[in-house]
């Protein structure tokens, strides 16, 4: 019952660094151990600085990870972070 209550919640995580799969430093594996750790127990929203496709290859052996909204600023011609957050979040 617990569980069903924190999937209800939402979270929206910001990675600051270029690329965080593969991690190559203790940086980008926190930030990418905290983004597999959030997907198993809350519904996530990510906004990554890595190409998607990148990042979707760590399913393989996160599958948690492919529940996530993931949002690459790749994907966008943006100015600031504001820009490509989503217009509305669903409900």
């Amino acid at each position: 019952m617990l569980q069903d209550l924190e999937k209800n919640k939402k979270i929206l995580l910001i990675c600051p660094y270029d690329n965080i799969y593969p991690p190559m430093n203790g940086g980008m594996q926190r930030c990418f151990n905290v983004l597999h750790q959030l997907t198993k127990h809350f519904e996530l929203s990510a906004i990554i600085h890595q190409e998607k496709n990148e990042l979707l290859k760590s399913v393989n052996e996160f599958p948690a990870i492919a529940s996530a909204k993931i949002y690459s600023t790749k994907d966008f011609n943006y100015k600031d972070v504001f820009t490509i957050l989503p217009s509305k979040f669903e409900n």
